[in-house]
């Protein structure tokens, strides 16, 4: 039996062109048709659409399977690649702020690290391996302000306790005793800074004389 292979109508023995389209039948081509039985061919189709149904099955397998594996995996990935990248420029300000003296100028250098800092993720922050070199810089800087913050307070004293006029001094002058109390509300650390308390005390004791004397006048005048 044979079969036109462009349209697959059925010709007679003695056809030699297709009575639908007109084709050519060539005799050594081999009419794969022919080959086939009637009721195979329904088979076919079917397996074909079988397979053609399989395919796109596994598509969607593999689409549904990349969205939600491969698809969260590489973003993962990604997101791990972008913590570690500001975590890493984080630690290098660090290092940098923190690998040179501190003084009271690297305030301002270590806010905008602490700034970096602060504006990371909290997953961020726990990859900066470093931050305690900021503690300690603040540290240091914390102790040079007191240190400045005592020596300002102590000079306030010692000023004041140079600006005192001894050879003027009378038994009713109350300048000596408001820069005694100045001296008594320092800490101890801040009254050690300062250098001429034994002016202060001198003062003291001239202005007692001044006053024993004036009592003794007062004394002496009503007797």
């Amino acid at each position: 039996m044979r079969y036109c292979k462009k349209c697959n109508t059925r010709l007679e023995e003695d056809d030699v062109f297709c009575p639908e389209c007109g084709a050519k039948y060539e005799e050594d081509e081999k009419d794969f048709n022919a080959d086939i039985p009637e009721n195979n061919k329904s088979d076919m189709g079917k397996k074909r659409k079988s397979v053609l149904i399989k395919i796109v099955v596994c598509i969607i397998v593999l689409s549904t399977l990349g969205y939600f594996v491969i698809y969260p995996q590489v973003t993962q990935h990604i997101q791990v690649q972008e913590n570690q990248e500001k975590a890493e420029r984080v630690i290098n300000l660090i290092n940098s702020v923190t690998s040179v003296e501190i003084t009271l100028d690297s305030e301002k250098d270590l806010d905008s690290a602490k700034t970096e800092y602060n504006s990371l993720t909290d997953e961020q922050k726990s990859l900066v391996d470093n931050y305690d070199k900021l503690d300690e810089a603040y540290a240091t800087l914390d102790g040079l302000k007191l240190e400045q913050e005592n020596q300002e307070k102590a000079q306030n004293v010692i000023d004041a306790i140079n600006g005192i006029d001894a050879g003027g001094l009378m038994g009713d002058d109350t300048s000596v005793q408001s820069i005694r109390e100045e001296y008594n509300n320092l800490t101890d650390a801040q009254k050690e800074l300062v250098t001429n308390l034994d002016k202060l005390e001198e003062c003291e004791e001239i202005v007692q004389q001044k006053r024993a004397e004036k009592a003794e006048k007062r004394s002496s005048g009503s007797g």
